[in-house]
């Protein structure tokens, strides 16, 4: 990892002190590893944990905290993230789809110490490696579709449907439990897949700025008047949507 410095120009503003390099800000870097493990219903594990990847993306990226690379994961399922600045992460693993066709594996459940980290990211401490990250992964994904209709009580496709979680504290870019908002076809018809399992709200809205909609003041004002929802792993829930 490389090391960025930034040099101080004001030193005469702080009493003379000598320019301290962004390291020291940073701490001293460290490592996040653990295990992906597969809870298969009908599936094996990846052979060999072919195209399995681990990923822990910072609650804020910027020049301090940069988001490392995913990294591959080995064959016993066990990975390791290295130069890790400490701070705040979401950790996530995926599985490599074939094209044009919908994983097979999603994330049921991700932790660290024994702890939830799915709705509470995992905190970092300067030279303090994390060994015991743990993300558990399901061939039995949640599943939430229905029809869209506007006020007057026509179908529309004419908008967008989000799925956001209950719990606030996930409520932050790169949170495995914020997905990209999906659009209805001209029918009206939505379908989202792969949620870890959880407490969520779904609203569909006519605009959304796809740039800023996971920011917590965006997110507040879309969860007022959304609809509660459960997903469960492996469920298959009906929900139809007004435009409002």
């Amino acid at each position: 990892m490389r090391a960025i410095f930034l040099i101080a120009l004001i030193a005469s503003a702080c009493g003379g002190a000598a320019p301290q390099s962004s390291s020291a800000a940073l701490g001293t870097p460290t490592t996040v590893s653990g295990h992906v493990v597969f809870n298969g219903s009908t599936l094996s594990a990846p052979h060999a944990m072919a195209g399995v990847t681990v990923k822990i993306t910072p609650l804020r990226i910027d020049a301090l905290t940069p988001a490392p690379p995913p990294v591959g994961v080995e064959a016993d399922g066990a990975f390791k993230v290295t130069g890790v600045a400490p701070g705040t992460y979401w950790l996530s693993a995926s599985v490599e789809a074939s094209a044009g066709e919908e994983p097979a594996w999603t994330i049921l459940t991700v932790t660290s110490s024994g702890r939830d980290a799915l709705d509470v990211p995992v905190s970092v401490r300067s030279g303090e490696p994390v060994t015991d990250a743990v993300v558990t992964m399901t061939d039995r994904p949640t599943h939430i579709s229905g029809v869209l209709r506007d006020a007057a009580g026509q179908t529309t496709g004419n908008a967008y449907v989000v799925l956001i979680p209950v719990a606030r504290t996930a409520w932050s870019r790169g949170s495995p439990r914020l997905h990209d908002p999906v659009r209805p076809d001209a029918e009206g018809h939505y379908e989202i897949r792969g949620f870890p399992p959880g407490s969520y709200l779904i609203k569909a809205v006519p605009t959304l700025d796809l740039a800023t909609w996971t920011e917590p003041e965006s997110l507040d004002r879309l969860a007022a008047g959304a609809l509660r929802t459960t997903l469960l792993e492996g469920s298959r829930r009906g929900q139809a949507l007004i435009l409002r």
